[in-house]
């Protein structure tokens, strides 16, 4: 299954963590232009606002990754530290917030991208599908199987989506799964024993980016 809206080959050549948010961003985007377009029998535009919340690494980088898509539009920043979610917010045209609940009454928001701490995924994922927001949230999405599956379980009782982990739609895990489905590689009589080995590598130096090995950060 590939990601709505957004061709595979869009991916190529785009750094590990752009092309992560642009797989996520794809997904969302078919679900949000189809209520968009539905909505009191009237034909809306298509661009998509979102409010991110964290101000932090991952908060830039997504920001960065939406200010470049044409149809997606930072509304809002949310981070506690005012200072951080202004500089953050200005060169994307956003508003900055201190707290969630403002930014959820003040900017349209069809999308609440989390990017805070692991701990901290759980109660803004809650709020934002109160809020009947669509869900991006960062990885991993808990620290433990009953917190995920809440969460999980409240977007599906409140009718939002929530995206987490898309590394399976990159182009080369698309294709590696293609090898072993088609009998390329496996156990088949007409299919070559091997074995595929992956490393992530920092977009900059090159440099291997070694993983914790708890098992929560795959969660």
């Amino acid at each position: 299954m590939r990601p709505i809206g957004i061709p595979l080959s869009a991916f190529a050549g785009q750094p590990a963590e752009v092309r992560r948010i642009c797989c996520r961003y794809g997904r969302i985007r078919g679900r949000c232009g189809a209520v968009k377009g539905r909505k009191n029998g009237e034909e809306r535009g298509t661009m998509i606002n979102i409010l991110i919340v964290g101000a932090g690494t991952m908060g830039r980088i997504h920001a960065q990754a939406f200010a470049g898509m044409k149809d997606a539009r930072v509304s809002g920043i949310v981070d506690r530290d005012a200072r951080r979610a202004e500089e953050l917010a200005k060169p994307v045209g956003a508003s900055p917030f201190t707290t969630f609940e403002e930014a959820i009454r003040e900017v349209p928001a069809e999308v609440v991208d989390i990017c805070l701490p692991t701990p901290f995924h759980k109660p803004f994922v809650l709020k934002a599908a109160d809020a009947g927001k669509h869900v991006i949230c960062e990885k991993p999405l808990a620290r433990n199987l009953e917190d995920a599956r809440e969460m999980i379980e409240a977007c599906r009782e409140k009718g939002v989506e929530l995206f987490g982990h898309v590394v399976r739609f990159f182009p080369e895990y698309v294709r590696a799964r293609e090898l072993v489905k088609n009998g390329r590689i496996g156990t088949s009589p007409l299919s070559a024993p091997g074995a595929a080995e992956a490393s992530r590598r920092d977009g900059t130096t090159g440099m291997p980016i070694f993983m914790p090995a708890a098992d929560w950060f795959w969660i």
